[in-house]
């Protein structure tokens, strides 16, 4: 367990701080990382992973990439102090959130929500995937298919272009009139899906 109840520390590491159980009741922590900041993972078989800040001030500034400025493979807890982060991830938690207190800025915005990189990030409500790397699912946390956004309920395009209402593409890559109907003769359709004039078919 790596238990800080007070003091002044000034780290810069790739993980700065890494145990099974992190316990942070007070002091002044000024943190500079390229992996992890604060990292709580299987270090130990005797107690369960945890990261636990109920006081002190804490300075986290990560680098660029695939970092957490707070990372728990298991709970996590703010109850109290002062955190001040700048992070594209700033909390990663695989277990329980419980934040009952403590004060933190995100990037320069105070902020009540303690956003999860793992479980909150995610496309849509109904879980899907996460942001790293990643894009955005549709409704119900559908991620899209070859990299781009679907359409409704997350349905994908087929062959690379957006699609439709109802996530249907267009015929020949080029944008259908109305009802997603395509033009003929690979002009732009006027209202209905008919042909713009001066492309007018012989009947």
């Amino acid at each position: 367990m790596l238990q800080i109840d007070g003091g002044t520390l000034t780290l810069e590491a790739a993980e700065a701080l890494e145990g099974t159980h992190i316990q942070i009741n007070g002091g002044t922590l000024d943190i500079s990382a390229s992996d992890d900041g604060i990292n709580g993972s299987h270090k130990s078989r005797s107690m369960d992973v945890a990261v636990e800040i109920t006081g002190g001030s804490i300075t986290i500034k990560m680098g660029a990439g695939d970092t957490d400025a707070i990372d728990s493979n298991g709970d996590l807890t703010i109850t109290g102090g002062t955190l001040d982060i700048t992070a594209q991830s700033p909390f990663d938690y695989d277990g329980t959130l419980t934040h009952t207190g403590g004060t933190i800025t995100v990037n320069g915005q105070e902020t009540d929500t303690v956003t999860n990189q793992f479980g909150g990030m995610m496309g849509g409500p109904g879980g899907g995937f996460g942001g790293k790397g990643g894009f955005p699912g549709g409704q119900e946390g559908e991620p899209p298919q070859v990299g781009f956004p679907g359409g409704q309920e997350g349905e994908p395009p087929q062959g690379g272009f957006p699609g439709n209402q109802e996530g249907e593409p267009p015929q020949g890559g080029f944008p259908g009139g109305q009802g997603g109907q395509p033009p003929e003769g690979g002009r732009p359709g006027g209202p209905g899906g008919m042909p713009p004039q001066g492309n007018q078919k012989t009947v």
